[in-house]
């Protein structure tokens, strides 16, 4: 009886809760996406029978679907009523952004508080690149797991399984965790990567599909095919967190967990592996998969431009792809050879003319903040996102430098001296990463100018170019930006900006009146911030030359006359933002904003009576 007594024991399985934090930023606009780290976890153990139950939880979910976001609901109060205080659990996993660690830690606190004897574990892309500064700051972690979480928790699972008890685990033997001495030495495991090719299909009933579909406004889903990166750019923490190898998850399981999902619901979908086309054979194996399967999804992935499969994008877009991402980062030389990274001009004609002809959407990008980049060189950055713009019609993503730890760039004195950090960070700083903005270009931080420069660039292309083909107009475009950079920092900066609109709308036409190009710029500048804010019922502008404006809200009319021959449009629609107007001289053309959807049926008619 004794025997079989301690057999029992010793076959104990723990309770696992698994937690994402709530974004509550990303949530406001409906930005909701599946939790594919604690996902692969809950997958990993419980296929291999190593817990007695496992529950995924994901506040920014709960957050959307019960219609929380624009209540006085605490986050306590959230976990509350996802009713997991209603259960015991041994293990509690705990996800981390870059945007809600805070939220984490809060949230750890309070689980800690509730369930003492519990093993408290932070993971995800932040805790590992901070590990550290985390460990020694709060005594409520009992361990952060490394990179990808499934050896690890596997592991931790089984030896809870074996003890039952929190105090009698050895950590030491457990591969890919960090955690803290009884000295408060930091003490880190070997680091190890699961083979991918031995996973297999996910069963999503961890989690309710329809409640995603039902609560996201994304029209897609991040999905994974494969980990890591063979690449070292110095700003990027992604390889440091997947590993310097590329690896994939193997053809079926990629079938069946898009299969599953087609059947919930969700039909379009996006790859996360920064090398989806490095192995082009394997690339050309799962494009015929897809075929052969009749799947019928729609997908976007990413690529680079030395690695561009440009053979087989026919078959890719046969297979379903519409969308692929490039990484560009700058046009300048001297930041690519910073960066580790060559772009061919060539080469990327090439892409976006075969793009182009099969109508897939390519997405390229620019960073702002790097030390070469002065005055006249970000200037030229500007021109080459609007470049891209004209000539791809995809969406020119513009973001300002960040410094993650763990990267080359964080411990780079000259990088660090940039971004004025101090040798010892504090925790608050370090984790909101608030230190991001310094002021630095005209006066302006890095990241207000990075959203200028995206809305300049992404609607107002052939403006940009313009100016950027003329030395005047060159020259009074900065000195506008040196003159009035505080009030741009106003528009693009506060959360609460609606009240200063009108100001910096008529601050923006009385500037001008004679240049044509950049008066209409900020004319359309302007009119692009009102749109956006619900609290701005009305707004009228009549200027010299032609210029007028009329706007009566988000959801109502809208009138602009333009240029010396007065050409004029006007119409009403359902949803003022899903549309804007651009123009330069006497031409007006219409340009969609990606974000917000088709143009509705009335859009027909106004298109038809441009130029």
């Amino acid at each position: 009886m004794r025997t079989l007594a301690k057999a029992d024991k010793q076959l104990k399985r723990p309770r696992v809760l698994l937690i994402d934090p709530p974004d509550f930023e990303s949530s406001k606009s409906g930005n909701l996406h599946l939790p594919l780290g604690l996902l692969a976890i809950a997958n990993y153990v419980t296929e291999r029978h190593l817990v007695a139950s496992v529950r995924i939880v994901d506040l920014s979910l709960e957050l959307i679907k019960n219609d929380f976001i624009h209540s006085e609901t605490s986050i306590l109060d959230l976990v509350n009523r996802s009713g997991v205080l209603s259960a015991e659990w041994d293990i509690i996993g705990l996800t981390t952004h870059f945007t809600n660690t805070l939220t984490s830690i809060s949230i750890g606190q309070f689980m800690k508080s509730k369930y003492p004897s519990s093993v408290l574990v932070l993971g995800g892309i932040h805790a590992t690149s901070c590990y550290g500064s985390l460990l020694k700051e709060y005594d409520c972690i009992d361990a952060i797991i490394l990179g990808e979480g499934e050896l690890a928790f596997s592991q931790l699972c089984s030896g809870w399984s074996s003890v039952e008890r929190k105090a009698s685990l050895n950590l030491s033997t457990i591969p890919n965790i960090a955690r803290k001495s009884e000295t408060g030495e930091i003490l880190v495991s070997e680091r190890k990567q699961i083979q991918l090719d031995t996973v297999g299909s996910y069963k999503f009933d961890f989690l309710d599909l329809k409640d995603y579909r039902r609560a996201s406004t994304n029209d897609y889903f991040w999905v994974e095919t494969g980990r890591g990166c063979i690449y070292r750019c110095g700003f990027c923490i992604s390889s440091k967190h997947w590993g310097h190898k590329t690896r994939y998850f193997p053809i079926r399981k990629i079938v069946d967990d898009l299969a599953t999902l087609k059947a919930a619901g969700i039909s379009k979908v996006k790859f996360t592996h920064d090398q989806f086309t490095f192995d082009k054979e394997n690339l050309k194996q799962l494009c015929g998969k897809f075929l052969s399967s009749n799947l019928q999804i729609e997908w976007g992935c990413y690529s680079r431009v030395d690695e561009f499969p440009i053979h087989l994008a026919p078959l890719m877009k046969e297979a379903g792809c519409r969308q692929i991402f490039i990484g560009l980062e700058s046009k300048l030389p001297s930041i690519q050879s910073e960066i580790r990274k060559r772009i061919s001009n060539e080469k990327l004609e090439e892409i976006i003319a075969v793009c182009h002809d099969l109508e897939i959407e390519l997405e390229t990008n620019i960073i702002l903040g790097f030390p070469d980049q002065n005055e006249e060189k970000l200037l030229d950055e500007l021109g080459f996102a609007a470049l891209l713009k004209l000539k791809s019609q995809g969406r020119v993503s513009i973001s300002s430098l960040s410094l993650y730890p763990g990267t080359r760039y964080f411990d780079d004195p000259k990088y660090r001296g940039l971004f004025k950090l101090e040798d010892a960070i504090k925790y608050p700083d370090l984790y909101s990463f608030q230190f991001e903005h310094r002021r630095k270009f005209w006066g302006m931080s890095v990241e207000i100018l990075a959203e200028c420069f995206r809305t300049w660039a992404t609607f107002f292309p052939r403006t940009i170019q313009s100016i950027m083909g003329s030395n005047e107009l060159r020259t009074l475009f900065t000195n506008w930006l040196n003159e009035n950079s505080g009030r741009l920092t106003v528009l693009h900066g506060e959360k609460d900006s609606g009240a200063h609109l009108p100001e910096i709308l008529r601050m923006a036409l009385t500037h001008w009146t004679n240049s044509e190009p950049i008066s209409n710029l900020l004319v359309f500048e302007g009119a692009i911030a009102i749109m956006s804010d619900g609290r701005t019922p009305e707004f009228t502008w009549n200027g010299k030359d032609g210029l007028e404006i009329s706007l009566q809200g988000p959801r109502g009319f809208a009138k602009i006359k333009v240029g010396p021959e007065f050409t004029e449009l006007d119409g009403r629609c359902g949803d003022f933002r899903s549309f804007l107007f651009s123009s330069h001289k006497e031409e007006i053309w219409i340009e969609e904003l990606e974000d917000n959807g088709k143009f509705n049926g009335q859009m027909d008619e106004l298109k038809q009576r441009c130029p």
